[in-house]
């Protein structure tokens, strides 16, 4: 089995070599894609279930084309993992909290970083939904 690193996990997440080399193929493909937030990991004992949260028009499929398109290439790259997706929109869940959605023990694997300060109305609170690993 190989570790694989997922911000917010403690300690890391084990998952199989195979697993593993799927998230990150995945990881790296929709990082690109402008409407993917987040991406989430959960082990479970039959495989993993990889969670991608975006930011799209509701019940729209091209926004979702490419993240469909990234699942087929990451997992055909490693065919014999055992990787569920998943997909949420945001803009369907509209003042839901995400952990009404997304399952308790999904660790974070990758997320977009907020927007920057100066783009922020000003006088506007701000809630960032980056988590971060890093010390002040």
């Amino acid at each position: 089995m190989s570790e694989v690193h997922v911000t917010n996990a403690s300690p890391t997440i084990s998952l199989g070599e195979a697993e593993g080399r799927v998230l990150d193929a995945f990881v790296q493909i929709v990082s690109g894609v402008d409407v993917v937030q987040e991406v989430l990991v959960e082990y479970g004992h039959d495989g993993i279930s990889i969670w991608t949260v975006i930011d799209a028009e509701p019940l729209e499929l091209e926004p979702r084309e490419p993240v469909y398109s990234a699942e087929l290439q990451a997992s055909h790259a490693v065919p014999r993992a055992d990787v569920f997706f998943h997909l949420i929109n945001l803009r369907e869940h509209p003042g839901e909290a995400l952990s009404w959605v997304l399952p308790a023990k999904a660790r974070l694997a990758w997320q977009r970083a907020a927007p920057p300060r100066r783009a922020l109305a000003i006088g506007a609170p701000h809630q960032s939904r980056e988590r971060s690993t890093s010390s002040p």
